[in-house]
């Protein structure tokens, strides 16, 4: 899959924080929000991008990814401005992911790792997707945390599973390709877009024709 370049970055504020998107940034945040849309469609999730959260005696924070366990009819969602905690099915996000950047990196990994605890998320995982890794730490791109019984677990890369960290809330593995964050099934199998699968189905059609002497783009 072709990764966006060249785009200018588009620079916006959110609740003060100062956030520079770059196009890698933008393009990994439509894919990776699609694709949950898509796969956890059957379980009626909620997942939306940058909703500013609020909890009663806490500061407010903006996930640029948040998948809640909850069902909502579309027009609920169109009507969201944000997400209280104080209201009636207003549960923490079961998962929040970030994407960094340069101005976001060290928020990032210190102080929204601290402050999605408070919140009662269960998983974090922060993606450095930028082309120059703007982390400190230049091993990896992923990084994951989950909150165990008022704890902090940071989650160590599986060697068998080409160093993929396990997330339980979306029974995946994920994965760093580049500038995109990949899920897998436990065997290892990538979870596809709705727009994958269909070009998968396609192409698996148009083999099916060809070997059958049938040339698709006579049809």
């Amino acid at each position: 899959m072709a990764i966006a370049a060249g785009l200018p970055p588009e620079d916006f504020s959110v609740d003060g924080e100062e956030v520079s998107e770059s196009g890698s940034q933008s393009e990994l945040i439509r894919y990776l929000s699609n694709l949950l849309k898509w796969f956890y469609r059957a379980e009626g999730w909620y997942v939306v991008e940058n909703l500013e959260i609020n909890q009663p005696g806490y500061t407010k924070v903006v996930p640029v990814i948040a998948v809640y366990q909850v069902k909502l009819s579309q027009i609920e969602q169109w009507q969201m401005t944000s997400w209280n905690m104080r209201g009636r099915n207003r549960p923490a996000p079961a998962i929040v992911f970030e994407i960094s950047s340069e101005s976001t990196w060290k928020n990032d990994l210190v102080e929204k790792v601290a402050r999605y605890q408070e919140l009662g998320v269960q998983e974090y995982f922060a993606y450095d997707p930028n082309l120059s890794l703007v982390w400190d730490d230049k091993s990896t791109r992923l990084k994951g945390w989950r909150y165990i019984n008022d704890q902090i677990q940071e989650l160590i890369p599986d060697d068998q599973n080409q160093g993929r960290l396990w997330s339980e809330v979306l029974e995946s593995w994920l994965g760093e390709d580049g500038a995109y964050l990949r899920l897998y099934d436990r065997q290892g199998a990538i979870r596809l877009t709705e727009a994958e699968e269909e070009r998968a189905a396609r192409l698996n059609l148009e083999e099916k024709l060809r070997k059958h002497g049938i040339d698709p783009d006579a049809l």
